[in-house]
């Protein structure tokens, strides 16, 4: 599984709560179906965190 896949049921959740239900039943669709919207994201925290760490640091930078 990748990350984009409960980030997209995620995103249309929310759509959905707004009040825009065809769009998010389009994002609800499997992509590559006649009237989906393909989602992308992409991941950057292994740009930033330090290798082996998971979360926020108690070692501040000074």
């Amino acid at each position: 599984m990748t990350l984009a896949g409960p980030w997209q049921a995620a995103l249309a959740d929310g759509v959905w709560k707004a009040g825009h239900g065809s769009l998010a039943a389009r994002l609800r669709q499997p992509s590559g179906t006649a009237g989906a919207l393909d989602v992308e994201m992409a991941f950057y925290a292994d740009l930033f965190d330090p290798p082996d760490r998971q979360g926020r640091s108690t070692d501040r930078p000074t």
